[in-house]
């Protein structure tokens, strides 16, 4: 993820401001007519080539062929394929077409691309130490069930976590804020302890002895009631969708703060939103998939 070219030369990044008592930073990409779009679609792909190709010669096959070359080797080409037949095929599809290109589930591919996206903008852009997160890659499905992700990480004041849900949607941003406050309302509590689990195992030997401490406190931090809340616990709602639809309606995320007032502190850092903007995200998005899937 960290040899993903310098997304600023794609989108403009705002300064963190209050609003609605959240956080809230604005990633929107720049006027269609004043960036090649296509230079990033590929990018992207290939990104997407490092994430799941299972091995560094499928990858280097790959990267070729979003270049424009072909793979000659059926038994590569069909590996290669496989590595991306999970969480971007409808299974019911492929039962009738027989055919990966014709048995796409674009609800999930639109999901898991959002998803991937995050990973990128957390590396390059987001602020203060950044210690771990997990899942450490996004999950290959988006239509897993459970937390996107869980964040550890450092400012001047120590450790604290983030326990983050993205949506992406090829509209605007409609009801995405309510999908994500349902998350945290209903099914945080429920899941929280299994990411926590993997958590804990990657630091099983940790010898940061303040590290090892916040890990071993972090389930307290997180079921903690309401009169233990920290600056330590916050949650991050991230948005991806369609640019041309740009108006926030001052009403939205407007419910976060009292929504979560049992949940988190009273603090808008602890609320962080993160709306990205893109336009024609559709036909970004198809973009992308046709880079690899055009290839195999």
């Amino acid at each position: 993820m960290k040899e993903f070219p310098d997304i600023k030369q794609w989108f403009d990044v705002s300064e963190y401001t209050v609003f609605n008592e959240c956080h809230k930073l604005e990633i929107n990409m720049k006027p269609e007519d004043k960036v090649d779009m296509s230079s990033f679609c590929k990018e992207f792909a290939k990104y997407l080539c490092r994430l799941r190709c299972g091995n560094e010669q499928d990858r280097d096959a790959m990267y070729r062929a979003v270049d424009g070359y072909s793979i000659n080797d059926d038994e590569q080409k069909e590996r290669i394929a496989n590595c991306f037949f999970k969480g971007f095929i409808s299974d019911s599809k492929y039962s009738q077409t027989g055919t990966y290109s014709s048995s796409f589930d674009d609800d999930a591919i639109t999901g898991y691309i959002g998803e991937c996206f995050y990973y990128i903008i957390r590396e390059q852009l987001l602020e203060d130490e950044k210690i771990h997160i997990e899942p450490c890659k996004p999950k290959f499905s988006s239509k897993e069930p459970g937390i996107d992700f869980v964040e550890i990480r450092k400012d001047a004041n120590g450790y604290y976590m983030i326990v983050g849900e993205i949506k992406t949607t090829q509209n605007s941003i409609g009801t995405r804020p309510t999908d994500i406050l349902t998350m945290f309302k209903l099914r945080a509590n429920k899941i929280f302890s299994e990411m926590y689990m993997g958590i804990k195992e990657n630091y099983s030997q940790c010898e940061d002895k303040e590290l090892k401490t916040f890990i071993d406190e972090m389930l307290t931090l997180f079921y903690g009631i309401k009169k233990t809340f920290t600056p330590r616990k916050r949650f991050s709602g991230v948005i991806n969708y369609n640019y041309h639809h740009r108006n926030i309606h001052k009403s939205v995320f407007s419910g976060f703060k009292t929504e979560l007032a049992d949940a988190v502190f009273d603090s808008p850092h602890c609320r962080r939103i993160k709306l990205i903007g893109i336009y024609n995200i559709e036909n970004i998005i198809r973009q992308v998939r046709d880079e690899i899937w055009s290839k195999l």
